[in-house]
């Protein structure tokens, strides 16, 4: 399960726009209204993928499996940019 890495703010611009930046690190990141979307139903539902998926595609009409896929590939992103941390990987190293 991801969750925001330490010290990420994040800001929902007047346009629908995320912006992620790092306190920690100084890294900024910045994503179009889905991912703001996302970023938003996932805070709702603790980080679950599935609820937060499911919620969306109540909304938009869409399939929660098409959103889920979706939604993966925009969390590998913001993992891979520092803004988000794998749960399940730190608690494979031991951490």
């Amino acid at each position: 399960m991801y969750r925001p890495a330490l010290g990420v703010i994040a800001h929902i611009a007047a346009d629908g726009r995320l912006s992620l930046r790092s306190t920690v690190t100084g890294e900024q990141h910045c994503c179009g209204g889905e991912a703001a979307a996302m970023w938003i139903a996932l805070q709702r539902h603790g980080w679950k993928v599935g609820p937060a998926a499911a919620e969306l595609a109540r909304v938009s009409g869409d399939s929660p499996t098409r959103i889920r896929v979706r939604m993966d590939r925009v969390l590998r992103g913001l993992h891979s940019s520092g803004m988000l941390v794998n749960e399940s990987e730190s608690t494979r190293k031991g951490n």
